[in-house]
C-alpha cells in the first residue's frame, strides 16, 4: 500500500505519479520558523511566453525528459506512462512539432525518466523508475531514436524518480532513485557498459519524492537532497566522494514537499533549495549556509497543487526565477527573482490537464529557455516557447 498522506487521488495515480562522512556542524543562529516575505516588484522586462502547444504522449504521463535521441540536432521528448506500464518517445520533426509517439515497454507504473549515455557508446539511452515494481528499466539506444528491450534492475520500495550521476568517483555514471515508500535513496553503481550492480540503500526522509545531487557543503563531493512528501521537509545526506553518505539531516519546507531544485538563488556563492509543496499550494525557499545546512524557509504562493519546480532565468534579466507546475490548476507558476533572494508575485502560464512534471530546454534554438510539461490527465505534453529578449 502506498503511504501518501493527504494526497489527492489523481496525484496518487501519477506522482506516486552510500563510508559515511562526519555529521554536519550545527546550524548557525537565525530565524526559528518559516517567513512569508512580501513579493518584490515585478521585474523588467516582463515574461514573454507563447501559449502552450500540446502533443499526444502516453496514458498518464508522469514525467518528461528532453534530449536529442536520434542525433538530428533537434530536441526530442520522452515520457513514462503510469497507467500503461510503458514509455513513449516523441521525435522532433524539425519544424517545431513532434512525430506521433512510439511506445516501448517499461516496468510497472513507471513514474520517472532520464535520457543519458549509460553504456559509453555515444548514443543516448533511457532509464525509468518504476514505482509499482520497485525497479528501474534501462533501454539502450541505437542512436537513431530507437531503443532495445528493457533490462530491469532492482531498486527501492516505490522508486519515484531517477537520476544518473557519478557518485563513486570512478568516472562512470551510477543511478539513484528516491524511494517514496522505503524512505530512502537507492544507488545502483554502473560499470560503464549500461549494466548496474545490486542496489544499496541510503536513509532519507519520510516519503522522498524528488532528488537533487549537488555539492552542498563546498567540499568537492556530491551530496544528496530529497524533497519529502510525508515529512514536509528537505533531507540532506552528505557524500564522501566514493559513494558513501552520512546520516540524513532534515530541514523544514512546507506541507507535502513534492519537488526540489537546488541553485544559488541570491548570488552569494552558496547553493539554496526551493521546494514545490503540493497540499500547501506554495513554494518554499531554503537559503543555504554553505555547510550543507539550510535556514528556515521563506514561503511564497504558487498555483493549485504544485508538484515540480525549476529555477531558470525566463525573462532575460540575469536573475534566476522559480517556476512550479501545478497539478490541479493546470498551469505553470512563475516567480520572477530579483537576484538577491526576493521573488515577485506569481504569474500563471496555462499548461495541460493534470501536469505533474516540468522541464527547461531550448526547443527552438534561439538561446532562450523554454518549458515543457507532462500532462497526466490529458495523456499529452505541452511546450511553452520563450519569446522574450
Amino acid at each position: 500500500m502506498w503511504r501518501i498522506r493527504g494526497a489527492a487521488p489523481a496525484l496518487i495515480a501519477v506522482v506516486l505519479a552510500a563510508a559515511c562522512t562526519s555529521d554536519p556542524p550545527p546550524p548557525e543562529p537565525g530565524p526559528t520558523g518559516p517567513t512569508r516575505p512580501t513579493p518584490v516588484p515585478a521585474p523588467q522586462p516582463p515574461l514573454a511566453m507563447e501559449a502552450a502547444r500540446t502533443f499526444p504522449s502516453g496514458d498518464a504521463s508522469a514525467d518528461i525528459v528532453a534530449a536529442d535521441l536520434d542525433g538530428d540536432g533537434f530536441l526530442d521528448l520522452a515520457t513514462p506512462n503510469y497507467n500503461s506500464n510503458n514509455l513513449v518517445v516523441l521525435l522532433a520533426d524539425g519544424t517545431g512539432g513532434f512525430a506521433p509517439p512510439v511506445t516501448y515497454p517499461a516496468g510497472r507504473t513507471p513514474n520517472g525518466i532520464l535520457a543519458v549515455d549509460l553504456s559509453g557508446d555515444g548514443h543516448l539511452d533511457i532509464a525509468t523508475a518504476n514505482l509499482g515494481s520497485d525497479d528501474v528499466s534501462v533501454l539502450l539506444g541505437a542512436g537513431d531514436g530507437t531503443f532495445a528491450a528493457p533490462v530491469t534492475y532492482p531498486a527501492g520500495d516505490g522508486a519515484a524518480r531517477i537520476v544518473a550521476v557519478d557518485l563513486t568517483g570512478d568516472g562512470v555514471l551510477d543511478l539513484a532513485t528516491p524511494d517514496l515508500n522505503g524512505d530512502d535513496v537507492t544507488i545502483l553503481e554502473g560499470d560503464g557498459t549500461g549494466r548496474f550492480g545490486p542496489p544499496r540503500s541510503v536513509p532519507a526522509g519520510d516519503g522522498p519524492l524528488r532528488i537533487a545531487v549537488v555539492d552542498l557543503d563546498g567540499d568537492g563531493r556530491l551530496d544528496l537532497a530529497t524533497a519529502n512528501y510525508n515529512s514536509d521537509d528537505v533531507t540532506v545526506m552528505r557524500g564522501n566522494g566514493s559513494g558513501g553518505f552520512g546520516p540524513p539531516v532534515s530541514y523544514p519546507a512546507d506541507d507535502t514537499a513534492a519537488g526540489i531544485v537546488v541553485r544559488d538563488l541570491d548570488r552569494d556563492g552558496v547553493l539554496d533549495a526551493a521546494t514545490a509543496n503540493y497540499d500547501a499550494d506554495t513554494i518554499a525557499v531554503l537559503f543555504g549556509r554553505g555547510d550543507g545546512s539550510f535556514a528556515p524557509p521563506a514561503i511564497y504562493a504558487a498555483g493549485d497543487a504544485p508538484s515540480d519546480i525549476v529555477a531558470v532565468d525566463l525573462n532575460g534579466d540575469g536573475h534566476l526565477d522559480l517556476a512550479s507546475i501545478n497539478f490541479d490548476s493546470d498551469d505553470v507558476t512563475v516567480l520572477a527573482g530579483d537576484g538577491s533572494g526576493g521573488f515577485a508575485a506569481p504569474v500563471a502560464l496555462p499548461a495541460g490537464d493534470g501536469p505533474p512534471a516540468l522541464l527547461v530546454a531550448d526547443f527552438d534554438g534561439d538561446g532562450k529557455p523554454d518549458l515543457a510539461t507532462a500532462n497526466s490527465l490529458a495523456d499529452s505534453v505541452s511546450v511553452i516557447l520563450n519569446k522574450g529578449r
